[in-house]
């Protein structure tokens, strides 16, 4: 397994693939490879049917996946609000892969069997395989189709993240091979010798204790531990330090705990989700996922030093973990509102990936929303940086 990556700069798209598709082609001694992602800033979206056929020019046979993005990200660098194109060349022996368009607005039903999700994706007898979801912001049912496809292939791995760069429907550009899309999802399905893992940080950490969920309605918080939450809050208020006080009005959310049967759930057991409105006068939360009695939650905080060190826990957990040395390449799908406008600094979290991982080739963007799993089930994040690293499947 072979990883090669390179980031373009500047406004001329032609220029700028000529440059990466052959520094790709030098680095791989002429061999063509498997499976190319591109990522491109909006400045090119009017030129993506020349960026395919620019690829497609070196690499007749290759499959091709990518999206619009805002920010740009690779080896310890990550170009915001300027155009650049990422590109990330992969040449996988001994793997078959799949590169397949999904129009959400056609999916199967809810209590649908694993066959069904599996024929959608034309892979019907693909009993394992490893995910990269690219979707589109503004279509619905992405939650169902992440859900499709844990119910399908519960014990493997699904990354990825929403396209950006558009603020309205139908402004976001995928890629599917020679076709291109502006709305759904494109899935790149990969079995054989590949193997995907996924490190989510999700840059919160938690405040109070945890409470259970004594009171609810879909995603409306009544009462926790019998008491209105907002209540609970202003309790909490003097336990808390000034900094965190500061916080709470722009940077407050609530963790949910996923795994039930966890008796001492960590930060990094909890799925961060924004609150969504307060109604002061019952003192309800509305926190923007649902919610069943009996549920564990807390409230967490998010800043700059929490994100720092959220990573590095992250990272030092996967690495105490895996064999670094056996990673071969790695995509990166960040949130927007990371980055120099959370750090102050740019290139933050992919320096820091690099203090862990080495010059391991990298590609990635900035994204809508980032998709990766908590307590083994896939969910769309915000605020998060989702990594999936590539290795031989040992």
């Amino acid at each position: 397994m072979n990883w090669i990556t390179t980031i373009t700069r500047g406004a001329q798209l032609e220029a700028n693939l000529k440059e990466g598709c052959s520094t790709i082609s030098k680095s791989l001694n002429g061999e063509a490879p498997d499976l190319i992602f591109v990522f491109f800033t909006p400045h090119f979206r009017n030129g993506s049917r020349q960026l395919v056929e620019s690829i497609r020019a070196y690499w007749p046979k290759t499959a091709i996946a990518g999206c619009t993005a805002l920010g740009i990200i690779g080896v310890e660098e990550e170009i915001e609000q300027r155009p650049a194109i990422s590109l990330a060349a992969a040449v996988l022996p001994g793997v078959e892969l799949k590169v397949t368009y999904i129009d959400l607005k056609h999916l199967p039903d809810d209590d649908a069997p694993p066959d069904s999700w599996r024929k959608v994706l034309n892979l019907s007898h693909w009993g394992l395989a490893e995910f990269v979801i690219l979707a589109d912001p503004f279509t619905s049912s992405l939650e169902a189709l992440l859900s499709g496809l844990d119910y399908a292939w519960p014990a493997n791995a699904k990354v990825g993240g929403l396209a950006s760069g558009g603020g309205e429907i139908g402004s976001n550009v995928l890629l599917e091979n020679d076709r291109i899309h502006r709305d759904g999802a494109v899935v790149i399905a990969m079995r054989g010798n590949v193997k995907i893992d996924v490190v989510v940080a999700q840059g919160c950490r938690p405040i109070g204790d945890p409470l259970a969920v004594s009171c609810s309605n879909g995603s409306l918080l009544l009462e926790l531990d019998g008491k209105p939450p907002v209540e609970y809050l202003r309790n909490l208020l003097p336990r808390l330090s000034d900094y965190d006080r500061n916080l709470l009005s722009g940077s407050l959310f609530m963790g949910i705990q996923m795994d039930e049967l966890n008796d001492e759930p960590g930060s990094g057991d909890y799925l961060i989700r924004n609150l969504l409105g307060v109604d002061y006068q019952s003192g309800a939360l509305d926190v923007g996922c649902s919610l069943h009695e009996g549920q564990i939650v807390q409230f967490h905080l998010r800043d700059k030093l929490t994100s720092v060190e959220d990573l590095k826990i992250r990272m030092d957990t996967y690495c105490s973990q895996h064999n670094v040395s056996e990673a071969r390449g790695a995509l990166l799908f960040s949130c927007m509102g990371r980055g120099q406008s959370l750090y102050g600094i740019p290139n933050h979290d992919t320096s820091m990936f690099a203090e862990y991982m080495g010059t391991l080739p990298l590609a990635g963007f900035f994204c809508n929303g980032e998709i990766g799993p908590v307590a083994q089930t896939s969910y769309i994040h915000g605020y998060t940086s989702s990594f999936g690293i590539f290795r031989p499947n040992a």
